[in-house]
């Protein structure tokens, strides 16, 4: 039989999915950089990288899949290269009419939101009152929050992500 890269994948990730917490951490801290872990602390690496362990086929597409957690996006009006995508930036907030709105309000939920509350059972229905109040759907109200955090329309589910960034770094 032929060698079949994709087979390898598929059955490295089930093998990845099966591993404890601490085995998958264990395996994976060889391939976080070192100022990932000096970012805010190996319990805060330890919750970011929980995050994709059902995600990832191999242990090295966690650097291009999770850099948002240990270093903050650059903005393109800021000197340097950006990384930002562009296109969900033009897309899901500049090219969005409602989105200014839209993270204001936000922020002034989130914001009002006590620290010990910052969790998915308290998030969710914030963000949920917020669409029947405005009439909008999820996507139009969590994706310019996603692409003003990370720099792009793809990561984590938005609680999680809000959840591990934590209310400082959300805000």
């Amino acid at each position: 039989g032929a060698f079949n890269v994709e087979k390898l994948n598929h059955f490295n990730g089930l093998y990845l999915r099966s591993l404890n917490p601490a085995e998958y951490f264990a395996r994976i801290r060889e391939f976080l950089p070192a100022e990932w872990l000096a970012y805010r602390g190996e319990q805060y690496a330890w919750q970011a990288v929980l995050l994709y362990q059902d995600k990832l086929t191999m242990l090295s597409e966690l650097a291009q899949n999770a850099w948002y957690f240990f270093e903050d996006p650059c903005p393109p009006w800021e000197p340097g290269e950006t990384t930002y995508n562009l296109d969900s930036v033009e897309k899901f907030v500049i090219g969005n009419q409602q989105a200014a709105g839209v993270l204001a309000q936000l922020y002034a939920r989130l914001e009002a939101l006590p620290d010990s509350e910052w969790d998915e059972e308290h998030l969710a229905p914030l963000v949920d009152g917020l669409c029947a109040e405005l009439a909008l759907g999820k996507a139009k109200v969590m994706q310019p929050w996603r692409v003003v955090l990370t720099g792009d329309k793809m990561s984590l589910g938005f609680f999680d992500l809000l959840r591990v960034l934590g209310k400082e770094t959300v805000l």
